[in-house]
């Protein structure tokens, strides 16, 4: 079974974003699980974990928490990115039929 043209990376999506859709929808569309019209939700959930990731990379990089201005310490806003995004990723995921 020939690839369809439309599984090839959209170029709206860049970075980790396009490594996730190279990765996931090869898979998906030859287990029959992504078709022309799953491709939006497709690149939405590629979106996620790219989000995901990017504020994963910032907590590895400055901590778990960051300096105020007043020389406390509060927690990095990209935890609450992480945890919101991988949230909605899981929904998506479920609906691929991929394991969280």
């Amino acid at each position: 079974m020939t690839a369809p043209m439309w599984l090839t990376a959209p170029d709206d999506l860049t970075g980790h974003a396009a490594g996730y859709w190279k990765s996931l929808a090869p898979r998906l569309w030859r287990a029959g699980r992504l078709t022309i019209d799953s491709a939006e939700p497709l690149k939405a959930l590629c979106r996620l974990l790219a989000i995901s990731r990017t504020a994963a990379d910032e907590i590895g990089r400055d901590g778990v928490t960051i300096a105020t201005g007043t020389g406390s310490r509060r927690a990095h806003p990209a935890g609450e990115i992480m945890l919101k995004a991988q949230r909605d990723a899981a929904a998506l995921m479920h609906d691929f039929e991929l394991a969280p």
